[in-house]
């Protein structure tokens, strides 16, 4: 388990406390493992963004109390002070009558994905704004990307477009490059 890629961890679900990490929780966060099982509160307070502390707090406590499986996203703090966007898939261990006792988790660093989320969400925004019709095809030429002004000047919307290939709305244009 040391070896992958995620940090692996163990809480107490009812002391909110850290049993067991993995090293990889140093290297991906900076912070000693010690810290992480010896802190009162640190994945709450030290951890969390303060901006996400609230919500995912809440959301924990909620789906624990329910002794139910979960998954969410959210945004830490490294101790280099770097904001990481981490994705946590807790599996909650029952006790005999039911109650949540233990939450076993992995923890995937997802900040690259979210970086390149944002960045094709401001690309798209930019290309809304612009007056010229504007689309994208991949290497087979089916488009993969049109913006409004395509759609008005191909008479046709996004759904319709994405996915065809686009000599099927120029086979002049193809029948000109044979």
């Amino acid at each position: 388990m040391q070896s992958l890629d995620a940090i692996v961890w163990e809480m107490d679900a009812r002391t909110w406390r850290f049993t067991f990490v993995s090293d990889r929780a140093e290297q991906l966060m900076g912070y000693p493992v010690r810290r992480w099982l010896e802190e009162e509160g640190f994945s709450q307070q030290v951890l969390l963004h303060p901006e996400d502390r609230d919500w995912a707090v809440d959301f924990c406590v909620t789906a624990t109390g329910e002794a139910r499986d979960h998954e969410f996203l959210y945004r830490t703090r490294a101790a280099d002070r770097r904001i990481v966007w981490l994705k946590d898939l807790v599996r909650v261990v029952r006790d005999e009558a039911g109650a949540a006792r233990l939450l076993r988790g992995v923890t995937v660093d997802v900040t690259r994905e979210k970086e390149a989320e944002a960045c094709r969400a401001e690309m798209s925004q930019i290309l809304e704004r612009i007056t010229d019709a504007f689309y994208a095809v991949d290497r087979e030429r089916r488009f993969i990307y049109v913006n409004r002004q395509a759609e008005r000047d191909l008479r046709r919307s996004a759904p319709e477009l994405l996915g065809r290939c686009i000599w099927d709305e120029f086979p002049k244009a193809r029948d000109a490059a044979s």
